[in-house]
């Protein structure tokens, strides 16, 4: 039978096979109303290992040690000293008070600079061990220990105590290197315009008045650290410290002079 010209031949439609939906994003309403897959906004909080997340999430949570360093420089808090987040490589200085016989005696309090970027970058203040390294020495070495008490100082003025070290070794003659130790047992909120203070004490079990000299900048490397969280990306410079100590120069942070294994300390 002959075909006829005005009837049109089309190949037969197949079906494709069903493509395999995308779970999460695509499919689970909940989900698809929290990410925007065009702008690559995500707001949900990641609760499992291969949860997606967004970088103000992962901010939150890097990590790194804090070093701020003492000076004899006047702070502009009234009785107050400097701490820079750089040593002072000045000529080294030395602060003395006398300890009143039997008691305990407020010897220097020293605060962070006022509007400093990097500290203002903080995110907040980790709880841990919070480390400060002294040289010091009396005039008798007999029952002559320091401590200090670590603050958060708002912009109002308001000083919140978050921890109290142990007493150091007794101080000896002579110059000499001591670290004490304060236990922070939880994280505390930061906010631009919060300023780190710290209070160095004399303890004095004796029955006599005695010194005691605390030596700041030059090669000392007087300082108190601390764990904080910091945005990898903050104003200020200074390269980032990796988690597993190594540093990179891509990342930048504001401040975290140290490894968060430890690292050496002088």
């Amino acid at each position: 039978m002959a075909k006829n010209p005005l009837i049109r031949s089309y190949p037969k439609k197949v079906n494709a096979p069903l493509q395999k939906k995308s779970a999460g994003i695509l499919d689970d309403a909940p989900v698809r109303k929290t990410i925007a897959t065009r702008q690559g906004t995500i707001t949900h909080t990641p609760t499992e290992e291969n949860d997606i997340t967004n970088k103000k999430y992962v901010d939150s949570l890097i990590r790194g040690n804090v070093d701020l360093f003492f000076t004899n420089n006047n702070s502009d808090i009234a009785t107050y000293k400097d701490m820079e987040t750089e040593p002072v490589t000045a000529a080294e200085e030395t602060i003395t008070q006398t300890i009143t016989a039997n008691s305990t005696t407020l010897i220097e309090e020293f605060a962070s600079l006022l509007d400093d970027t990097q500290i203002d970058s903080l995110t907040a203040l980790q709880m841990g061990v919070y480390t400060s390294h002294f040289h010091a020495l009396a005039t008798k070495a007999t029952g002559m220990t320091i401590y200090f008490e670590f603050y958060k100082r708002t912009a109002g003025g308001t000083e919140t105590l978050l921890g109290t070290s142990h007493d150091s070794d007794t101080l000896g003659l002579t110059e000499a290197q001591y670290e004490v130790h304060a236990s922070v047992l939880e994280d505390t909120v930061w906010t631009a315009g919060d300023r780190v203070v710290l209070k160095l004490y004399g303890r004095n079990t004796g029955g006599a008045n005695k010194d005691i000299s605390v030596l700041v900048e030059a090669d000392t490397l007087s300082r108190v650290e601390f764990p904080a969280f910091i945005p990898p990306a903050s104003a200020g410079g200074g390269a980032i410290t990796n988690l597993d100590g190594g540093r990179s120069d891509e990342t930048y942070i504001a401040v975290g002079m140290s490894p968060i294994d430890g690292g050496d300390s002088t």
